[in-house]
């Protein structure tokens, strides 16, 4: 694997730390404090508890939207000290227009039956990326998403999935929404954008 690189992102750019060992994964907002060639230190203002060599994943999320695989390494107060382990990838890979977010979900398995917590990494009318742990079963899918106190259950159809060792990105479809579900898609986008044009909206799962 090629060395990763850290020089895309930048001192004082924004990250967000994504346990990806965790069911649902916890999310943890920072800034970058210090950037090398494979590692980062990021300032966590809320403190976190790592254990040594946990998986995360590191997400810039400006335009265009990014990730890269990484392991906790070492802390000191709020500086937190990441080992990358790959190249910074794409998230925003589509060629419609998608948005940036951050939302915790719930990935249900129409033939599988299973359930899992996800995050919703990018969004548009047309179908998400959404970061869970393990593959669902089958390719149809139920993503559970909730947001300023509304939720919904959007039908998708897994069109890829970009697998690493312990994360796995899904690419969904929306298919078959109702009226009301694309109601909610156009309230999330919404809100997405507003953010991406830099007013004052926040996501809120």
């Amino acid at each position: 694997m090629a060395a990763a690189t850290s020089a895309e992102v930048g001192v004082g750019a924004p990250v967000v730390v994504v346990r990806i060992s965790e069911n649902p994964p916890p999310q943890h907002r920072g800034s970058v404090a210090n950037a090398r060639r494979n590692a980062l230190a990021i300032r966590l203002a809320g403190g976190a508890a790592f254990i040594s060599g946990e998986p995360v994943l590191l997400i810039a999320p400006t335009s265009p939207r990014r990730a890269v695989r990484a392991r906790f390494a070492a802390s000191q107060d709020d500086l937190f000290a990441f080992q990358l382990e790959g190249e910074w990838r794409s998230l925003d890979a589509r060629k419609d227009s998608r948005y940036s977010v951050e939302l915790t979900a719930e990935v249900r398995s129409v033939l599988g039956r299973s359930r899992q917590g996800g995050t919703v990494l990018n969004i548009s009318t047309g179908g998400a990326s959404v970061a869970v742990a393990t593959r669902p079963g089958g390719r149809q899918v139920e993503l559970v998403v909730s947001i300023t106190g509304y939720s919904a259950t959007l039908p998708g159809e897994v069109l890829g999935v970009t697998e690493a060792e312990e994360t796995t990105v899904l690419h969904l479809r929306f298919v078959e929404l109702s009226p009301a579900q694309q109601a909610f898609l156009r309230h999330v986008i919404g809100i997405a954008r507003a953010r991406a044009e830099g007013e004052d909206e926040e996501l809120a799962s």
